[in-house]
């Protein structure tokens, strides 16, 4: 027995041979250190550190994480020479423009079936990822906290699973934000509110969450939560959008709000709308029919909030007669 566990630990050696030690341990992630699953040829010279580790973490998830890419687009993924990779974006560091990095990885619409390796916490200067339309699933490694330079993260039309990816928090240079069309359940942390995001896309997921009273504190231009199931009264805050915006804007509304807030709260088949106009929030019920809970249509917004003086004290008084629901419990 003891003769078979030395084979194995013997086998696996070789295999990593060559292979360096990957070190999370300091991201607060519970990654630890790992063993880098690919090696690299010793006779390569890359201009930085910073690209040597791109190659890793790139064929760590072309060899390992990767399983069907029908349209080839990882195919030149081949030597060290990752900037001219499918999709691989290579720009100089915004604080020393002699330095090459990788900035940006675009594989929207590949089709490309796997999930997301650890190791790409190593593209620590990614500006962008955008993975829209493929079949990546699991969940996002914790490791990519480490992206703090990450601007706009687009993972939707997946299949990715699990609660809502906290990771996204300890993304300081975060803008962009879109996870709809995944397989996300569970509650929607407050803090995601808090953060300077110009866009938030949850729609079609599993969420199940009741509207935070911060949710109006977001500076989003659009926020979209439609096909979740979430609860609730409308939180006060909602009347901080409508000052953002008339102080941003405060000619639109002469010119019928030219630039509009958009809020997509959810679908429902007996449909009310919503708006936000003259000190009030009244409703509309569709088709007719009086319901003493009300359902937003995904074709019908909460209005823009546009040429309207909105007052905490309406939402407030609202509040405690309204409750928002799916619907549709989220189903797609």
């Amino acid at each position: 027995m003891k003769g078979a566990v030395f084979l194995l630990v013997v086998v696996c050696c070789a295999v990593a041979g060559g292979a360096a030690a990957l070190d999370f341990s300091g991201d607060g992630g519970g990654e630890g250190t790992r063993t880098a699953a690919v090696a690299v040829d010793p006779s390569w010279r890359f201009p930085s550190r910073r690209l040597r580790d791109a190659y890793v973490a790139l064929q760590t998830w072309k060899q390992q994480a990767i399983f069907s890419d029908p349209k080839n687009l990882t195919a030149d993924w081949v030597g060290p020479d990752v900037c001219n990779y499918t999709g691989v974006f290579c720009a100089p560091l915004p604080w020393d423009r002699r330095v090459l990095a990788v900035a940006g990885v675009d594989l929207n619409h590949g089709d490309i079936a796997g999930y997301l390796p650890p190791e790409l916490g190593l593209l620590a200067d990614l500006a962008l990822l955008h993975l829209n339309s493929n079949r990546f699933c699991g969940i996002l490694p914790s490791t990519l906290r480490r992206l703090h330079l990450l601007h706009e993260l687009d993972l939707s039309n997946n299949r990715f699973v699990g609660p809502f990816p906290n990771v996204v928090l300890a993304m300081p240079a975060l803008r962009f934000l879109d996870l709809r069309f995944n397989d996300f359940e569970g509650g929607v942390p407050s803090q995601l509110f808090d953060k300077p995001l110009d866009a938030i896309f949850l729609n079609h997921n599993r969420f199940r969450f009741q509207l935070p009273d911060n949710f109006g504190n977001s500076p989003v231009s659009v926020i979209v939560v439609a096909h979740n199931s979430f609860g609730g009264c409308l939180p006060a805050s909602l009347g901080n959008i409508y000052r953002r915006h008339h102080h941003r804007h405060p000619v639109a509304q002469h010119h019928h709000c030219r630039h509009r807030h958009r809020i997509t709260l959810a679908h429902g088949h007996q449909s009310t709308a919503f708006h936000m106009d003259h000190h009030l929030l009244r409703y509309t019920p569709a088709h007719g029919h009086q319901s003493s809970e009300f359902h937003m249509d995904h074709h019908l917004l909460l209005h823009y909030i546009d040429s309207v003086s909105l007052k905490e004290e309406h939402l407030k008084y609202t509040c405690s007669a309204l409750t928002l629901t799916s619907g549709n419990g989220g189903q797609q």
